[in-house]
């Protein structure tokens, strides 16, 4: 467990509220440590014992005032001084009743922790057995399954879910458990249902855009997300989507090239290039990623992927930055952006041992953890780090030689779509940041509270978080004076 010292939250605060300090819990990593979240919840019960003592002592001291002091100073008036001194106790400074609040959040601290390292330990199982009932549904002729009864079924199936859906919205507006975990828990919880509502997947195997896709192996959340694919299919305007399956397929196109920009010295540098890209997007109503190229002076070229999140809410457009790359990226099937942002760096010139860091926020992080672990793209690029903000990356198993840093905002749900904790390997790292639950659902999610998380890393004193720093700075090329950065952005379309 790590904890950084004291800051105010940039984000929000709650009015009436002093800022919370940020809260900041990393796991995973070489040097990753055990945490005990029984001790946590027995130091968090004393510390709300103490906090009650404090409280009452308060009380007595304004009964004392009201009642005693108030005669005394009629009859003596040097008790007035002893009045102001008490109530200077009770209210000045670090008094008595700012001490309640102080052990009160750091109760609230320890249960904060105590709940994501505990939810850390689950594991998302990939076990595959569907229930006899599904098997019967699924084989059974048409003669022996009537219209009406497979209406009903199916109905039972829609009630199901759409019943978990608002339990779930509910729980994320009311609850006092961090709406991350929430999402993760409740999304686990519906995939046991959605996973078969697509009748192909409980015989593990199922046919997407000519593919078999085995799903047997795969988590409930991802065999959910393979069971939607064909809906979204269904209504797309491309009837091809942009996929080939030749190799990396073409579908970037070079707006910019050879700009000149600022070196990006921090990981929050780079997140800050995102709004521009999202501002070509919108213009152009397609993808859009840029690349970074660091010269130092001795001539050695470094680069940088940078991959903006969810631009398009539908699916199946010209812009691949929709929900049906989310569910693609999800389910572990190659998506027409990471075809994109592949081609995009083939032509930017990256060559094979050149350095690469891929940095994402939101689905972006999801494309290039993807990219980062599929052993074709490995093969032609030397991928060092990967920088996630907000991303779902439970379900990316993370391959050697790469090194992901995924920064989650404990209240944005959108890093719980995949139903479970990143687990916590040698090469990736997970720094949670914590604070005070935001005006509105989603407001967690976005891009400048992952910035002001970045700006917190160089304070965290671990020993993951430092080496992760260190080598993706070095695949940055950010760390030599003199070294000159280029912009290359490439639009992303699907054909």
């Amino acid at each position: 467990m790590t904890r950084l010292r004291s800051e105010p939250d940039v984000g929000w605060t709650p009015a009436g509220r002093e800022p919370w300090a940020t809260r900041v819990m990393v796991t995973g990593g070489r040097a990753a440590m055990s945490v005990d979240t029984a001790e946590l919840a027995a130091l968090r019960a004393r510390l709300l014992d103490a906090a009650d003592l404090v409280a009452d002592a308060d009380r007595r001291a304004g009964a004392i005032e009201a009642h005693v002091l108030d005669y005394l100073t009629q009859l003596v008036p040097s008790v007035l001084t002893v009045q102001e001194r008490l109530r200077e106790a009770r209210f000045l400074g670090d008094g008595l009743q700012a001490l309640e609040r102080r052990i009160r959040d750091l109760a609230d601290d320890l249960e904060l922790q105590r709940l994501w390292y505990e939810e850390a330990e689950r594991r998302a199982t990939t076990a595959f057995g569907p229930p006899p009932l599904r098997y019967a549904v699924a084989l059974a002729p048409p003669k022996l399954m009537p219209t009406r009864v497979w209406l009903a079924l199916r109905g039972l199936d829609v009630a199901r879910v759409g019943g978990h859906l608002v339990s779930a919205r509910a729980s994320l507006q009311q609850s006092a458990v961090p709406d991350a975990i929430l999402a993760q828990r409740h999304t686990a919880a519906l995939a046991e249902h959605l996973q078969y509502m697509n009748h192909e997947v409980v015989f593990g195997k199922v046919v997407l855009d000519g593919e078999l896709v085995d799903v047997s192996d795969l988590t409930p959340v991802q065999r959910s997300a393979v069971g939607m694919l064909p809906w979204l299919t269904n209504l797309s305007v491309l009837p091809n989507r942009g996929r080939t399956y030749d190799g990396v397929a073409a579908g970037a196109l070079a707006t910019t090239l050879g700009r000149p920009v600022p070196v990006p010295r921090t990981e929050s540098d780079v997140l800050g290039r995102i709004p521009a890209l999202e501002e070509e997007i919108a213009l152009r109503g397609t993808g859009a990623v840029e690349i970074l190229r660091t010269t130092a002076p001795d001539g050695s070229r470094h680069w940088t992927v940078v991959i903006p999140g969810t631009q398009d809410p539908w699916a199946g457009g010209e812009n691949p930055m929709d929900n049906e790359t989310n569910l693609r990226a999800m389910a572990g099937l190659r998506t027409d952006l990471a075809i994109g942002v592949a081609a995009a760096m083939h032509q930017a010139g990256i060559s094979r041992g050149e350095p690469v860091a891929l940095v994402g926020h939101s689905q972006g992080g999801l494309v290039a953890t993807r990219l980062a672990a599929d052993p074709v793209l490995r093969r032609e690029f030397r991928i060092s780090t990967v920088l996630t903000a907000g991303s779902p990356v439970a379900t990316v198993k993370v391959p050697a030689g790469v090194e992901v840093l995924s920064l989650e905002h404990v209240q944005d749900p959108v890093v719980g779509l995949d139903g479970a904790p990143n687990e916590p390997a040698p090469n990736h790292v997970t720094v949670a940041v914590g604070g005070p639950e935001p005006p509105s659902l989603g407001d967690a999610h976005r891009l400048p509270g992952y910035r002001a998380a970045a700006d917190l890393l160089p304070g965290i004193q671990d020993p993951a978080v430092e080496q992760w720093l260190t080598r993706s700075r070095d695949a940055m090329g950010v760390t030599e004076e003199g070294a000159r950065t280029e912009s290359l952005v490439f639009e992303i379309r699907r054909r």
